[in-house]
C-alpha cells in the first residue's frame, strides 16, 4: 500500500509475570489515523501493549472516552436478538462512542458457553440465547482502567464478581451458565471474533454480573 492508504503494522512483544511463559500476539495492520484496515485485508488480529492492555478503540471499550458523560444512566433491558439486529456501522471512531447503542447501558440475560482471558488482559465471554444467536461480553483488567472512566468501580466489581467464582486463563473453558449481564453498548470492527454478532455489538464493559 502507498501514499493515503498505507497502514502500518504494530507488533507488541507480551510479558505478562503471572503466567508460565510468555504470550504470543499476533500483529493487526492499522492505518495511520488509527482505524482498522478491513478484515478481509488483516485477518484476526490484535494490538497489545507491553502492559497486557489493548489499544483499539480502547478509550470507548473502557470508559475514558471523550463522550463518556453522554451516556444514559438508564439500564435497559434487552436481549441478544434485539441488539444484534441494529445496523452495522461504517466508521469506528477511537475516542467516540456510535450513537445510539453506544449511548446506553443495556442488560442482558443468556447462557455464558465459554470465556477465557484475552492477549489485552479482558475476560472475553460468550454469550448464546435460546435460537443459539451469539455475542461477546468482556470486562476489563482493573489495572487497564484509567481513572477518568466513569464505571472504573463497577468493572472491577464486576469482574471481581466473575474470577471468585471461575479462575482465569489464556485457554477456552466451556460450559452452560445463565448471567445476566450489564454493560455498554460498543460495536468492535469484525476480525474473526469467536461468538461475533451479525453486527459487532459487544457489552463492553461489563459493568456488572449476576450469576444465576
Amino acid at each position: 500500500m502507498t501514499g493515503s492508504a498505507r497502514a502500518w503494522l504494530a507488533l507488541v512483544a507480551v510479558l505478562r509475570p503471572t503466567h508460565t511463559g510468555p504470550r504470543h500476539v499476533a500483529l493487526r495492520v492499522v492505518r495511520p489515523d488509527g482505524q482498522p484496515v478491513p478484515e478481509e485485508e488483516s485477518g484476526d488480529h490484535e494490538i497489545v501493549l507491553a502492559s497486557g492492555c489493548g489499544v483499539e478503540r480502547w478509550p470507548v471499550k473502557t470508559g475514558t472516552d471523550a463522550d463518556r458523560g453522554k451516556v444514559s444512566n438508564t439500564v435497559h433491558s434487552t436481549s441478544i436478538q434485539s441488539l444484534s439486529s441494529r445496523s452495522k456501522p461504517s466508521h469506528y471512531p477511537t475516542n467516540n462512542r456510535i450513537p445510539p447503542a453506544e449511548l446506553h447501558v443495556w442488560q442482558v440475560t443468556a447462557r455464558v458457553t465459554r470465556y477465557k482471558e484475552e492477549a489485552d488482559s479482558d475476560v472475553n465471554l460468550v454469550l448464546k440465547d435460546s435460537a443459539n444467536r451469539s455475542m461477546i461480553a468482556e470486562i476489563p483488567a482493573p489495572n487497564c482502567v484509567g481513572s477518568s472512566s466513569r464505571w472504573k468501580g463497577n468493572i472491577a466489581s464486576a469482574r471481581s464478581t466473575w474470577t471468585h467464582t471461575y479462575p482465569l486463563s489464556t485457554s477456552w473453558h466451556y460450559f452452560n451458565r445463565t448471567v445476566t449481564l450489564r454493560g455498554l453498548g460498543f460495536f468492535d470492527p469484525p476480525h474473526g471474533q469467536t461468538g461475533i454478532s451479525r453486527n459487532g455489538i459487544e457489552l463492553h464493559p461489563v459493568i456488572r454480573v449476576q450469576l444465576r
